[in-house]
């Protein structure tokens, strides 16, 4: 018993002391890198997919995709196709309806042509009747005033208004200057008629002196045309109220002739024959006499070679 306990005791005292505690880890550590770690606990990495027999490779894939391209780009070229197609025969629909229109529109317009046409001619000539009856009525009022001022003048009573109108029967001018103191200048799409009449008849002129061979024969005839042209022009589309006073001016010299005829003095037709005959039977006593020499100096050759044959026989 006593060995027992001595062998306890040793033991005890066999017993190595506690050691010390051993020093907390430092907390130095990068909290960056703690975050990496545990994510990497977190996520491990996934083995490695080794490539099997059912996998296909890039190849296959990359044919795949060429195969699904042109599937799809067939498929959006059919679409397109119907869609061409579509707009193909919505444009055809739409053509035949804007012809049919165009049909209608252009009967219309021929309709609307044809009415305008008459309204035109119909204004026309109602005013060309208007003009006529203001040109009768001034002619009428300006024969009146010139009647009277041939008063007390060996004239008839309708003197004026024979005379303007056998003068202008004689004289197409005289009856031009007339209607043209009422001209007021041409509108404008009649001055364009005159306009392009005016330079087709120069080109005319023009096209012909371009086949004389002469080169300085040509250029002579090209300036005398240029300057028949432009003279042309000038007298076309000479200012109204200059035209109006230059016919007017016309007027009045028909006017003044005419009252040189009626200041001319009559002749009594039968008083002057019976006058000569009365004269012929004193100078003769009943017998015919000869008539008198003429003058021979105011004859002509023609006259003095016919006189000397019939009373000298030479």
């Amino acid at each position: 018993m006593a060995e027992e306990v001595k062998q306890d005791d040793v033991s005890v005292g066999d017993t190595p002391a506690p050691s010390a505690p051993e020093p907390a880890p430092s907390t130095s550590a990068d909290p960056l890198d703690e975050l990496l770690a545990e994510w990497d606990r977190a996520n491990p990495p996934q083995p490695a997919v080794q490539p099997s027999e059912s996998t296909p490779s890039d190849d296959g894939l990359a044919a795949l995709d060429d195969a699904q391209q042109t599937i799809d780009w067939q498929q959006r070229e059919q679409a397109w196709q119907s869609q061409l197609s579509q707009s193909q025969d919505q444009l055809r629909l739409l053509q035949a309806q804007a012809a049919s229109t165009n049909v209608a529109n252009e009967q219309q317009i021929s309709q609307l042509n044809q009415t305008v046409q008459r309204l035109q001619s119909s204004i026309q000539q109602a005013e060309w009747r208007r003009h006529q009856e203001r040109s009768q009525q001034d002619f009428q009022r300006l024969v009146a005033d010139e009647q009277q001022k041939l008063a007390g003048l060996d004239v008839d009573d309708k003197f004026a208004e024979t005379f303007l109108l056998a003068e202008a029967s004689r004289d197409p001018q005289l009856a031009k200057a007339w209607e043209g103191q009422y001209f007021q200048g041409y509108n404008p799409l009649g001055r364009a008629e005159l306009e392009l009449a005016i330079f087709q008849h120069g080109q005319n002129l023009l096209a012909k002196v371009a086949l004389t061979a002469n080169e300085q024969q040509r250029k002579l005839a090209e300036k005398h045309v240029q300057f028949e042209m432009q003279r042309l022009y000038e007298r076309t589309f000479i200012e109204p109220e200059r035209y109006r006073a230059e016919c007017k001016r016309y007027v009045e010299k028909a006017l003044g002739k005419m009252y040189d005829a009626a200041n001319r003095p009559r002749v009594d037709r039968e008083i002057t024959a019976d006058r000569y005959a009365v004269a012929a039977s004193v100078r003769g006593g009943g017998k015919s006499i000869d008539p008198p020499m003429p003058d021979l100096s105011n004859l002509s050759d023609k006259e003095l070679r016919k006189y000397t044959r019939e009373n000298f026989g030479f």
